[in-house]
């Protein structure tokens, strides 16, 4: 046996992880929603509204450096995500190694609306196109997208993220922030 974890088993672990924090929270009922293909992960109960529809992304291996900001995240979507209607909000998990968090694994949570997520997907798409010069052919598409974060707690908005999450630093307020399942959002 390698060292080497399965890239399934870490998806189970980011889900497991995220229900855990839900299931901690006064007030909250959390639940995976089984089956190979779902689309979402988790279903969350606040008592107060419909249930909210939870996908769980895990990753990413490490930061990254380029045209979109100093330092970022990015954990890779995909074209359908852009439209995708069945979401209220995407739960975005880091798992840091052991050798560099003590000796324990550990993790950092962005909790993301998904009208969020859409707009970053569709801004770092139009913005990949610009940076490479290129233009769609008619009819195609290319199906890779990135969701981005930043890393660190930059002063000023960094470019990997786009304008309308810009206004009052909203990207910020991503890490940890589960009391946005105690609030009442609005559908995307």
């Amino acid at each position: 046996m390698g060292s080497k974890i399965d890239g399934n088993a870490v998806g189970l672990a980011g889900e497991f992880t995220v229900l855990a924090q839900l299931q901690m929270r006064p007030k909250l009922q959390a639940t995976f929603t089984l089956g190979h293909t779902k689309s979402v992960d988790i279903v969350v109960v606040n008592g107060r509204q419909k249930p909210i529809r939870v996908q769980v992304h895990r990753g990413p291996r490490s930061i990254k450096r380029g045209k979109y900001g100093r330092n970022y995240y990015a954990w890779p979507m995909d074209r359908k995500d852009e439209a995708r209607s069945d979401v209220d909000v995407c739960c975005f998990v880091k798992f840091i190694p052991p050798k560099t968090s003590g000796g324990s694994w550990s993790s950092r949570f962005f909790v993301v609306p998904w009208r969020d997520v859409r707009t970053n997907l569709r801004w770092g798409y139009q913005q990949y196109l610009r940076a490479e010069k290129r233009r769609p052919a008619a009819g195609r598409n290319i199906g890779f997208r990135e969701f981005r974060i930043p890393v660190g707690r930059e002063e000023r908005a960094p470019a990997c993220v786009p304008p309308p999450c810009r206004r009052g630093a909203r990207w910020l307020r991503y890490e940890n922030d589960w009391g946005w399942f105690s609030r009442s959002p609005a559908r995307s």
